[in-house]
């Protein structure tokens, strides 16, 4: 279960107003959850792999970020891909992967109590 009520930073939209990606705020655990709606990006992503490795992920690192909960979507498709952004990710910060969404939070939350985030 998220902790305490969140502050929604941005709500994305495409060009044709159906939403993207939600980003909400918890202060009380310094948690950062999107929420991606993924129509744009169904199925095969790998190669946005290149991208997220070598321009997204420094400037998450230099954010600040420290550890990413991912939550698989329904869609199968990609989830390939997805355990290679894991690999490429993994030597840099903590991530697992998750089937829910409380169970993701619960390791987020552990992972700042066990000092694994300072």
């Amino acid at each position: 279960m998220l902790p305490g009520p969140p502050t929604q930073l941005l709500a994305l939209q495409d060009g044709h107003g159906a939403a993207l990606a939600e980003f909400f705020y918890h202060p009380d655990k310094s948690l950062l959850h999107v929420r991606w709606h993924g129509h744009l990006t169904s199925g095969d992503w790998s190669e946005a792999l290149p991208w997220l490795q070598y321009e997204w992920l420094p400037q998450v690192l230099t954010a600040g970020v420290q550890a990413i909960a991912y939550v698989f979507s329904p869609d199968h498709a990609n989830q390939f891909a997805t355990q290679r952004f894991v690999e490429a990710v993994r030597p840099r910060m903590a991530i697992e992967l998750f089937a829910d969404l409380d169970m993701a939070v619960a390791w987020l939350v552990r992972q700042r109590h066990d000092g694994g985030i300072p």
